[in-house]
């Protein structure tokens, strides 16, 4: 004879349940007030040209939000003092392609703007792909890319 449980792991009895669901609700309050507090972090961390695109982009994938204010960090420590801007970037010929579904055309784009020569920038940001985005960059799922504006 098997058992088996769909919502709650055996040996909760329903006092337990109930606290478990009480300790739920106000856990997903919160997430939503981090995401939100978190977007405000992102708004005063970098330069954005077109709030509104930006903004749907997020708000379509909020996930993206706390690997911006992690890459801003990773960013800093190889181009100290560099101004960061946010663009959103919309590939008009990628909603034509069969992969492709709607309005995953659109994606985000940090450009690191540097006073070094073109050389050393790119021997540094090289650097940044191998030490930080190469392992964080999966979980941008394309959405994210990095790149220098010379100044």
């Amino acid at each position: 004879m098997s058992i088996g449980y769909t919502n709650s792991p055996p040996g909760l009895d329903e006092k337990n349940k109930s606290l478990i669901q009480l300790l739920k609700f106000p856990f997903q309050k919160l997430g939503g007030l981090l995401i939100t507090e978190d977007k405000g972090k992102v708004q005063r961390l970098f330069l954005i040209e077109d709030q509104r695109k930006v903004q749907g982009i997020l708000e379509r994938h909020p996930l993206l939000i706390h690997l911006l204010l992690e890459a801003h960090s990773a960013i800093e420590k190889f181009f100290p003092d560099s101004q960061l801007t946010l663009n959103a970037i919309t590939d008009p010929e990628a909603s034509s392609y069969k992969f492709y579904k709607s309005n995953d055309n659109e994606e985000l784009n940090i450009s690191i703007s540097t006073h070094l020569n073109p050389r050393e920038a790119i021997k540094v940001l090289e650097q940044f792909y191998d030490d930080w985005w190469s392992s964080n960059s999966r979980k941008a799922k394309g959405k994210i890319s990095i790149g220098l504006e010379f100044v």
